[in-house]
């Protein structure tokens, strides 16, 4: 339907794109993409579910500063997101806060109380030690091999 206000022509529901229509007989190449990506997307949310319960079932040994702290943080990677790369970052803060608890110390960016907004991308470097130790190399190896 096209509706005329003061001259100008509007165009409601006419969209630029081609329609595409469901496929009927198996899948077409576009589909299988899109089934990857949503089978990525609900892999990174069971890791993010089992990431929060681990830090839910250590929360019980901080003092009640930091855990009211880490509970607004937690409160903050549970926002809505639908970007992959964004869902990504929010891991990794899990990841590093789930360290940060096994270590028994709350450093950057858990010493503070987590800023508006969308999340700030977290620095390769303070993943370094995480991701290090989830390979089978422990933060503490990584001295000694860069000594010898």
């Amino acid at each position: 339907q096209a509706m005329n206000f003061s001259g100008v022509r509007e165009d409601r529901y006419r969209s630029p794109l081609v329609p595409l229509s469901p496929p009927r007989f198996g899948a077409s190449p576009q589909s299988g993409a899109s089934t990857l990506m949503f089978e990525h997307s609900t892999s990174l949310e069971s890791s993010f579910n089992k990431l929060v319960f681990e830090i839910q079932q250590r929360l019980h040994l901080v003092a009640k500063a930091p855990k009211i702290r880490l509970e607004i943080w937690l409160r903050k990677l549970h926002e809505p997101e639908t970007n992959i790369v964004w869902r990504k970052n929010r891991n990794n803060y899990a990841r590093l806060l789930l360290a940060s608890l096994k270590i028994g110390r709350l450093d950057a960016p858990f010493h503070k109380v987590p800023e508006e907004g969308r999340l700030n991308m977290l620095p390769q470097h303070m993943m370094y030690g995480v991701c290090g130790g989830e390979r089978g190399i422990k933060p503490d190896d990584t001295t000694h091999q860069q000594q010898q």
